[in-house]
């Protein structure tokens, strides 16, 4: 009864967001994960329907770190056999926490993935009838082993044909059920066609389906074995990369290195920015930049390969400016600190929720606290790539035209709801006319909201800000009166001003309001436009669409 309330509970909450749809995964994996083998009914079925509407609803990584990190109990054969039918990093994932007697593997492993048994394989303390059984089915590493014509193999899109054990297939409860589902649930809802995944390589027969495009990846992960041979990588890279040896491929060493990429795979050393040149597809032809660590076995001390990362190299070095360079490493970093900082949100969303057991409310509020704390983060993390992309010109701002009169407005009315009670804000002399301007109606919303939310936090109790509008021939101008606080400071003061102590009910921003004004400023100027001081006003200046834009606006 208690799993009964817990899974009622859990398929009665919608589905309204990507945080509820995580959380929620993890829910249903933990709780179907803890059932008996035998456990069925309605509700059971339902659980599992539900997951497998969730699974393509949150992206790979994520499904993958949240089976790593959120401390699951996976303990029930057929939700491991669910997610063996993942894409390789969630299944990898799944094998590696998963908590099944010997006789379960057994019984488990003829249903998995061909894949999925190579992940199997590398798992430590199996047990001699696990190892012995993976040995008949051929898996000896994680390559794939030759081909098996078994005729009762189950087809899973886009995947090697798993040959399932008739002893599996027996039970209409059974794991060869769930392998079943799988199936039928993906062939009522087929994958995207431009999506990437473990279904992008296609044959090349001439066929190319509307919407696919052969994208080149910037970078790919990859784990090699103990002779230097990649075994592993990305899902839309893997078929064009697995079986490639690093030692045999054309390769440099970067300026300074100690050996060549050959001699630190014998000598089993880390691999620093060792260059390789890749022959194939032309999707991952050229060179890349190798970073590497060995590994090695933790019982015996052997090594095992190696897991690291290869980042594709510009043409020639001065086909990249340094300050897209400088862009490309800023983004590194940021996606270093924005996984644990995600990690942290899902944890705290966990314990808020209650997704593992009942919290004492203190605890409850600290991790709501946490999880907020945590989402600015992110959102100053994003913003601060969108700043970083703008100034090395790597996105441009949507096309489009928008009402400015319109959007200053609206926004204006927006902010007032947070200053009325200080009688703070803006007093607005924009006229009824429309000023057009050639942004996307959204994009232009985001810089408004942005500039005028910033500087209306600075302003005193009851000092109200004037704010107009003015235009020519080619372009459309807002003059806002910047508050007292911050018309005393020189124009480098002004962009470099830091975020307040204290909490305000309108934010600058994590980084504060210089760091707000100059990401503003380099929006307008991807747009065409700027954002400049004029003594005691900033003057954000955006160029008009032509005739033709305004009349198919208007219409």
């Amino acid at each position: 009864m208690h799993f009964d309330d817990r899974l009622t509970t859990v398929l009665k909450q919608p589905v309204s967001g990507k945080a509820i749809a995580r959380i929620q995964y993890v829910q249903l994996i933990d709780l179907l994960g803890t059932l008996p083998n035998d456990a069925q009914g309605p509700l059971v079925d339902s659980a599992y329907d539900r997951l497998l509407e969730l699974t393509p609803t949150i992206d790979m990584k994520s499904r993958a770190r949240l089976l790593r990190d959120s401390g699951l109990r996976l303990r029930n054969p057929k939700v491991l056999a669910l997610l063996a039918e993942n894409e390789p990093p969630v299944a990898s994932a799944a094998i590696a926490v998963a908590e099944l007697e010997e006789d379960q593997w057994l019984e488990l492993i003829p249903a998995l993935p061909v894949r999925s048994r190579g992940i199997l394989r590398h798992r430590r303390n199996l047990g001699e009838k696990i190892e012995a059984r993976l040995e008949r089915l051929g898996i000896a590493d994680r390559g794939l082993p030759p081909g098996n014509d078994n005729a009762d193999a189950v087809a899973i899109p886009g995947q090697a044909r798993a040959p399932v054990s008739h002893e599996t297939t027996g039970s209409p409860n059974g794991i060869g059920a769930i392998v079943r589902r799988i199936e039928a649930y993906r062939k009522e809802h087929p994958a995207n066609p431009g999506q990437s995944g473990i279904d992008a390589p296609r044959l090349p027969l001439g066929d190319v389906e509307a919407g696919f495009a052969h994208d080149q990846p910037c970078n790919f992960d990859f784990t090699t074995n103990a002779k230097g041979r990649i075994i592993g990588a990305n899902p839309e890279v893997a078929p064009m990369l697995i079986g490639l040896a690093l030692a045999s491929q054309g390769s440099k060493s970067r300026r300074g290195a100690a050996m060549d990429l050959a001699g630190a795979i014998g000598l089993r050393q880390p691999i620093h920015g060792q260059i390789l040149t890749i022959s194939g597809a032309p999707a991952i032809s050229g060179d890349w930049q190798i970073d590497a660590a060995p590994l090695f076995n933790e019982l015996t001390s052997a090594f095992t390969g190696y897991t690291g990362r290869a980042r594709r190299m510009p043409a020639t070095p001065d086909e990249v400016s340094p300050a897209r360079q400088e862009a490309d490493r800023m983004r590194q970093v940021l996606h270093e600190l924005r996984n644990p900082a995600g990690a942290i949100q899902v944890s705290a969303e966990c314990i808020q929720q209650q997704v593992f057991g009942d919290i004492a409310n203190e605890y409850r509020a600290i991790a709501a606290s946490i999880a907020s704390d945590t989402a600015l983060v992110l959102a100053g993390f994003e913003e601060l790539e969108r700043l970083v992309k703008l100034n090395a010109g790597a996105i441009e701002i949507e096309p489009g035209v928008a009402d400015l009169a319109a959007t200053v407005t609206a926004t204006a009315a927006q902010i007032h709801h947070h200053t009325q009670q200080r009688e703070s804000g803006f007093a607005l002399a924009l006229g009824t006319a429309k000023q057009l301007v050639a942004m996307d109606h959204a994009a232009l919303e985001r810089l408004i909201w942005r500039l005028l939310a910033g500087i209306a936090g600075e302003a005193q109790a009851k000092e109200m800000l004037g704010l107009c509008l003015d235009s020519d021939d080619t372009a459309a101008q807002l003059k806002v009166v910047l508050p007292q606080s911050l018309a005393h400071l020189t124009d480098d003061e002004l962009y470099q001003a830091q975020p307040k102590d204290q909490p305000q009910t309108l934010s600058s921003g994590m980084f504060g309001l210089g760091f707000t004004l100059r990401l503003a400023a380099a929006e307008a100027r991807a747009a065409g436009g700027s954002l400049h001081r004029e003594e005691g006003r900033l003057v954000l200046t955006l160029p008009q669409p032509s005739a033709v834009s305004a009349k198919i606006s208007e219409a």
